[in-house]
């Protein structure tokens, strides 16, 4: 069934959702990106998400790549990602689901095939798109698998873990290396500093933030701040912080009834005209439009 989206994520950085149940742990989504946004966290299941339409771009650890309706991509266990629309009207269907969906943790299929994939640091994530018989038969399955568990169908449970058993299998015996190597050591390094940041974000999205409190909460310089940003987001961090208190001030224009002066005082913003800027460059609608229809138009992501 579908499962409600949040923003939030924890002090880690760590998506704070629970994906499925112990019995079947798969959560799936339906995410109209016009809304709905995917900001930088991770969590330590794996992901697979086809495009119905529109394109985005997916970053996961050291890696990037545009996906467009028709494709599938794929996001590794543990792996910081984000995906960004490059359209109006982008939608895509998602699921996340734990390693344990597959087989148990003592089990030879887990130990042969889903860890190794799991220990791929060169493949944070892929994309998959549709040229050759394999990669179809991947993103077919990706497809059915979500219709079957999205809509409790009859035995969704056999046709979900038997669909994304052959997908993880092929991503593991076919799937390119998306960073070199060596690369993926120093990207490692550079994911738990932008952990950090990240945390401190959430933590204090609500006060004033300069860039140097952002890097001190990793004990790095604002150069380096700012270089990690740029290698794994392909952003800043003063423009990450804005997009977490966008995230947060549409989260109470339709969980709360406070006013749009109040959302904007606690999303960090003292001036409300430059709140209502600020939304509108980065919603495509006033707060309270926002609040009138975005109720409504809230996918399940």
């Amino acid at each position: 069934m579908l499962q409600q989206s949040t923003d939030q994520t924890d002090e880690r950085g760590r998506e704070r959702l629970e994906y499925g149940t112990r019995e079947f742990p798969a959560a799936f989504f339906y995410d109209d990106l016009d809304v709905v946004t995917v900001p930088w966290h991770w969590h330590e299941e794996f992901e697979l998400t086809y495009m119905v339409r529109g394109s985005l771009r997916v970053r996961a650890g050291g890696a990037s790549f545009d996906v467009s309706g028709g494709d599938a991509y794929f996001v590794n266990a543990s792996v910081m990602h984000s995906a960004e629309p490059l359209c109006r009207g982008a939608i895509q269907k998602a699921c996340v689901f734990n390693a344990r969906l597959i087989a148990g943790e003592d089990s030879a299929i887990y130990q042969r095939y889903v860890l190794p994939l799991m220990a791929r640091g060169d493949l944070p994530g892929c994309v998959i798109r549709p040229r050759g018989e394999g990669e179809k038969d991947a993103i077919r399955r990706i497809e059915r698998a979500w219709d079957a568990g999205a809509s409790n169908a009859r035995h969704h449970e056999v046709t979900v873990r038997d669909d994304y058993t052959d997908v993880l299998l092929y991503l593991l015996e076919s799937a390119p290396a998306t960073v070199a190597a060596d690369a993926s050591k120093r990207t490692h390094r550079e994911e738990l500093r932008l952990r950090q940041m990240l945390a401190f974000v959430e933590a204090h999205y609500m006060d004033p933030i300069r860039l140097e409190d952002i890097a001190a909460s990793a004990h790095i310089s604002t150069s380096e701040c700012l270089r990690c940003f740029r290698t794994l987001t392909g952003s800043t961090p003063m423009r990450y912080v804005g997009e977490v208190r966008l995230s947060k001030a549409c989260e109470l224009l339709t969980g709360t009834d406070l006013t749009v002066t109040e959302v904007a005082a606690r999303c960090g913003y003292r001036d409300p005209g430059y709140f209502a800027r600020q939304f509108r460059k980065g919603r495509g609608m006033t707060p309270v439009q926002f609040r009138n229809g975005g109720a409504r138009l809230r996918s399940s992501r």
